[in-house]
């Protein structure tokens, strides 16, 4: 035990609902090129050299290694030990990133980060945060965010979706490797307002076997006139330089914090 007392420890997750599709996850994304959620490159042009940078939600890190990449220092918080698993995996093949990199478990709101930082973002993680949470991790942000440094988000004013009267199911991405293919499907199985119930089936075949793994989670929808109140609410201002016209969804929402 140090002087300062014992070190804060974090349970292992009761349930993680992405232990059995991790693995398929950048496959996926890979599948679906350019399009694919989030832009990651929007998100890493706004790091330099040696900020510190938080990342919630990190999932596998698509965004956090590009954002490494550019030699910041990315702290890398993510709730699901199945993804920061896979975020571990791609990162052993870059030591050059190590230095750069730090994964924890956390889970926004609640992250209890340490230290000043220079810019966070909600990359593809919005969507897991429903209208309390969303104010209170804005304002834990603004806790931590040094005065003028940035938050980006994206999946702010998505349009709200609908269960499909029939149960019929989207195909989002459909790749083969090798002998196998892997198709992803979604459904949405019930809505309100705000949120969705969504399904997500990963299926796998590979000449006659065929596996299935099902993700059911809630789906949760933001408006911009939400966001921008929220973040005014906490101390943020949208940066009009970094967001253009910042009701424009295809790219993330900055917002500076208040100095």
């Amino acid at each position: 035990m140090s002087a300062s007392g014992p070190a804060a420890t974090t349970p292992d997750e009761a349930e993680d609902s992405y232990e059995s599709v991790a693995g398929l996850y950048d496959l996926i994304a890979a599948a679906q090129g350019a399009s694919a959620p989030p832009l990651i490159s929007a998100f890493a042009e706004l790091a330099q050299p040696g900020m510190r940078v938080v990342d919630v939600g990190a999932g596998t890190g698509r965004v956090a290694l590009a954002v490494g990449a550019r030699q910041a220092d990315v702290w890398c918080v993510e709730p699901s030990a199945s993804m920061r698993s896979a975020l571990l995996a791609k990162l052993a093949q870059h030591p050059q990133l190590w230095p750069h990199m730090t994964v924890r478990a956390g889970q926004a709101p609640g992250m209890a980060l340490d230290g000043t930082f220079d810019y966070a973002y909600l990359a593809g993680s919005l969507q897991f945060l429903d209208a309390a949470d969303r104010g209170a991790t804005f304002a834990e942000l603004s806790d931590r965010l040094a005065p003028g440094a940035l938050l980006a988000l994206d999946m702010v004013d998505d349009l709200p979706v609908t269960p499909d009267p029939d149960g019929a199911e989207a195909t989002v991405a459909d790749v083969v490797v090798g002998k196998s293919r892997y198709t992803l499907h979604a459904a949405v199985t019930a809505a309100a307002a705000g949120r969705a119930d969504m399904r997500y089936r990963y299926v796998t075949e590979c000449g006659n076997h065929r596996t299935v793994q099902t993700l059911r989670r809630t789906r949760y929808f933001h408006t911009f006139d939400e966001v921008h109140a929220d973040l005014t609410a906490t101390g943020f201002t949208v940066d009009t330089e970094h967001s253009g016209g910042w009701r424009d969804n295809t790219q993330p929402l900055v917002a500076r914090r208040n100095r």
